[in-house]
């Protein structure tokens, strides 16, 4: 069996509304250039996503999403 490493998510923003706020997260995240999310929209809301499907994603590709997330939502929130 084989599985899909995808997951979706957003951060529930209280300061500003949370589909404008994720979408300049995802613009932070780009414009940094290290690390590629897409955007979807799932039952009408704006949300992150994340593919690591690549074998070349090690834990450190990984880290440093979790490190711009938290960075964005820290100077941001």
């Amino acid at each position: 069996m084989h599985y899909l490493s995808i997951v979706v998510y957003r951060y529930p923003s209280t300061n500003e509304h949370p589909d404008s706020f994720n979408r300049k997260l995802a613009q932070f995240i780009r414009k940094d250039g290290r690390i590629f999310v897409s955007t979807t929209t799932l039952n009408g809301k704006f949300m992150l996503r994340a593919a690591i499907l690549s074998f070349r994603t090690h834990q450190q590709d990984i880290d440093l999403l979790l490190k711009l997330l938290k960075e964005y939502i820290e100077n941001n929130n």
